[in-house]
């Protein structure tokens, strides 16, 4: 994508557009769980690499990440409690 020319003025909009992204189903599931749990911390997954909880954070869960004995690392989600 071409960089805009820096002196040309912004294109204001009311709204922005609804995300196209696809919805995985798993997650979707995960999280209708988590839902009946408000505010209660879900495992995740367990012995990690590298960063896995990202994908709950665009559905509105929390997601925190903990370093294991073994240099791996566990991912916990839950849904915000009110």
């Amino acid at each position: 994508m071409a960089r805009k020319d820096p002196t040309e003025q912004p294109f204001f909009v009311d709204d922005l557009p609804p995300q196209t992204r696809a919805q995985d189903p798993e997650i979707l599931a995960y999280v209708e769980q988590l839902q009946a749990h408000p505010g209660v911390w879900a495992r995740w997954a367990q012995g990690q690499t590298r960063g896995a909880g990202g994908k709950f954070r665009r559905y509105g869960c929390e997601v925190a990440v903990r370093q294991t004995s073994d240099d791996t690392w566990d991912v916990y989600v839950r849904w915000p409690a009110s």
